[in-house]
Formats: C-alpha cells, structure tokens, sequence
C-alpha cells in the first residue's frame, strides 16, 4: 500500500541505473495510494495521486517543462485558466538552504513566546515547516521571517529566474508564494 510515488520513482530509477552516465530520465506515474495513519478531516485512506519526475535534469528548463506538463493537462481536462491558481518558490541548494534554515529558526526562537509548541519544536527539527503552521497567530509573527528568495545563492537566483522566465514565455501565469517551503525534507 504506497502511501505517494515519488520515493517509489527514484528508488526504480536508482536500481535500474536510469540516469547513469549523465542520463535523463522522464517518468511518470497514476493510481491509488494509501494514507497508514488515521486521516486527517476530509481526506480519505485511499486516494488516486498521478505524478511526474523528471531525473538527472538540473537545467530550468526542466522545471518549466513539468509544471507545463501539468497546467495544460489540467486545461485538457476541461479546468478553466481562470480557476487555476498556480504557485511557485524556491527552495535553493544545499549552499544557500542550510544557511537560511538557521536564520529561520534564529527567527523561531525569537518569537518562541508567540508560537504555538508545535513551531517551537521545529526550530530544532525543521524550521521551513513553521510556515505551514495553520495557527492564525503563528502565521501572523512568520510572515515576518526573514524569505528564502532574499537569501539565494546566484545560481539558485539565475535558476529560479529562469523558470519564471520560461513561465512566462509559455503564457503560463504563477504566483510567487514565499511560504511554500515542502523540499525533499518533506518526503
């Protein structure tokens, strides 16, 4: 019973050597998964999830080509334009991310007396995932933490301006949404 397809995708493609010698690998996959633990309100133990990894790819370009890939899948399914919210962010390389980590939970520990615990313990554990916080008042002291896209390294910044460059070009429009932290971390 897989609970998402993404660790499944890159434990495959790591076995079978898909992107051995510089190799692409472009990968996708559609079904059912499972939640193991008791669901939150409104979801379901079972639910249908489809995803699209590509590998060994670190050019923009990439990135533009999969959010593409799902804006007009989306579109062909019928969903208006005008009812797609689509948002975007940064989550640097392991050069700028550590750095920013610890100034957000520099940050944290300052305003440890406005935070819910939940967010206190996550500046020793994982500090991103304050944003996600769906306490109103902590959400109210986060939207004063320092932002990720002031703290990139140069070609983390040329990347991330070169998806939305491609973005743009493509017609497809985003909204930068500071607070959207889920990494690797999050898997």
């Amino acid at each position: 019973l897989r609970p998402e397809g993404t660790a499944s995708v890159v434990r495959a493609a790591l076995e079978h050597n898909l992107t051995a010698n510089g190799a692409q690998a472009k990968l996708y996959y559609a079904g059912p998964m499972f939640r193991y633990e008791r669901p939150q309100k409104g979801r379901m133990r079972q639910f249908w999830q489809i995803g699209v990894e590509v590998l060994g790819a670190a050019d923009p370009s990439a990135d533009a080509e999969v959010i593409a890939l799902l804006w007009r899948f989306f579109e062909a399914l019928g969903i208006p334009s005008a009812s797609m919210r689509l948002l975007v962010n940064s989550m640097g390389d392991e050069h700028c991310r550590p750095a920013y980590r610890e100034q957000v939970a520099g940050f944290i520990r300052e305003h440890s007396g406005e935070l819910c615990e939940e967010c206190g313990r996550r500046a020793g554990t994982n500090p991103l995932r304050a944003f996600d916080c769906k306490n109103p008042a902590c959400a109210s002291v986060m939207a004063g933490a320092p932002l990720l896209r002031d703290e990139l390294c140069d070609a983390c910044a040329g990347h991330y301006a070169a998806v939305k460059a491609q973005l743009d070009g493509l017609g497809i429009p985003y909204v930068e949404e500071p607070k959207l932290v889920r990494g690797l971390d999050y898997y």
